[in-house]
């Protein structure tokens, strides 16, 4: 699992669910990464949704930024909503974490 992180309005965090499909690659909801800045951070390795505050994520994962969105071409907030992040190096996986 990842944890998508967006910066909104008024330093408030929004979270999305993302889904690791490569050593780079992070498939999440399209409306999650539209009409946001284009600066993620995410995060890799959580066991305990517990842990998720409003607040960012501070704990035992992994974490990255990424500015490199991908948006289905045909988004709607009721087709195609999916995208994908680019991660800037790859993903480690181990036992521990991921």
């Amino acid at each position: 699992m990842a944890v998508v992180h967006k910066l909104m309005d008024e330093g408030i965090v929004g979270k999305c669910g993302g889904t690791i499909i490569s050593n780079r690659w992070v498939l999440t909801a399209g409306h999650c990464v539209v009409n946001y800045p284009q600066i993620f951070f995410v995060v890799f390795g959580i066991t305990d949704k517990s842990d998720i505050g409003y607040g960012w994520f501070v704990g035992p994962g992994v974490s990255m930024i990424t500015t490199e969105v991908v948006l289905h071409p045909q988004y709607s907030l009721t087709q195609n909503d999916i995208a994908l992040l680019h991660m800037p190096r790859d993903i480690h996986f181990s036992g521990k974490f991921i």
